[in-house]
Order: structure tokens, then C-alpha cells, then sequence
């Protein structure tokens, strides 16, 4: 019986001792990876035109909103669009013709929140003082990448209305 005892405890160990074991060692890379820092920042790279927008009211229950894209069309046909470049990390916004420009520079630099796995891309003046970010919105590595841009008015301490530019890459 004190065998069987010893044997047991012995059984336990080893299968605490075989659990802590990694079946795979995470810190080698098996193979290149997809997605790689100068892949997406490359991807970046280009002109983004203005693909939707759209007015929505914060303070209705419904939260309400209106397409505004005629609004911000130039009469010759002209959209909002923004121009990265990777190399400089610089950007130029164009809102030639447009009644606004919601992002109150025309250029600047710009810089991703995570090299390795962006969410959003913060403009800088030419002073390095944040402007505002853009989200992305679809995988910049995909066959349609999507960026958004969200800003708002505010009434007192609470926003009032926000608006919504969706910008695609053609």
C-alpha cells in the first residue's frame, strides 16, 4: 500500500512538472511574418480620398445623422483627401473648394499609435503638437483599408454633434 502511495505521488509530480512545460516556444518566429512595421507604414503611403460623411446629433435619443458628403464636394467635384507620405512621415491634407477643413492644418507629420499593430494615426503640426488622430478602420493591409475621422462640437461639457469622414485609398 506505501508502494502505491509512493507511485501515486510519484505520477502527480511528473504531470505538474510536464504542465508547465511550453509546447512551443513563442519567442522564435517560424516563419517571415505577414505583417511587419515597414509593411504597414508603406501601405500608409498615398492619396486618401473622402468617401463618405455624415452629421450625427448626440443629444436626439436616436442619435440621428445625415450625410453631409454633397456638403463638403467641392463645386468642381472636388473631395477632402489626405496625402501621406512614409519616407518623411509627412501628411498634406487638400480641402481645396471644401467649405471646412476639420482637421485646421493642411500639413504636418504624422505618426502610428503602434508600429506593430495600428488602431489609429496621430497628425502632428510641424511643431510636434498633436492635432488629432484618425482611426483605421479596415487593415491598412487589405484590399479595401478604410480610415475615420471623428470630431464633434460640444455644448458645455457634453458633444453635441459629431462628424464622421470615411477616407479610402484609390
Amino acid at each position: 500500500m506505501k508502494m502505491m502511495k509512493k507511485i501515486g505521488i510519484i505520477i502527480c509530480v511528473l504531470a505538474l512538472f510536464n504542465s508547465c512545460k511550453k509546447p512551443y516556444d513563442y519567442d522564435k518566429e517560424v516563419a517571415a511574418p505577414i505583417s511587419t512595421p515597414e509593411k504597414i507604414a508603406a501601405s500608409i503611403e498615398g492619396t486618401w480620398y473622402m468617401n463618405s460623411a455624415s452629421e450625427v446629433d448626440e443629444k436626439s435619443l436616436v442619435k440621428e445623422s445625415i450625410d453631409i458628403s454633397d456638403f463638403l464636394t467641392s463645386e468642381t467635384g472636388l473631395v477632402p483627401n489626405i496625402t501621406f507620405k512614409t519616407s518623411e512621415n509627412t501628411f498634406t491634407i487638400d480641402t481645396t473648394g471644401v467649405v471646412k477643413n476639420f482637421f485646421k492644418v493642411n500639413n504636418g507629420k504624422w505618426r502610428f499609435d503602434d508600429d506593430r499593430y495600428p488602431s489609429k494615426i496621430t497628425l502632428l503640426d510641424l511643431s510636434n503638437n498633436v492635432i488629432t488622430d484618425i482611426n483605421i478602420s479596415k487593415n491598412l493591409l487589405s484590399t479595401t483599408p478604410q480610415l475615420s475621422f471623428i470630431d464633434g462640437v460640444n455644448c458645455g461639457t457634453e458633444k453635441a454633434i459629431s462628424y464622421s469622414i470615411s477616407f479610402v485609398k484609390k
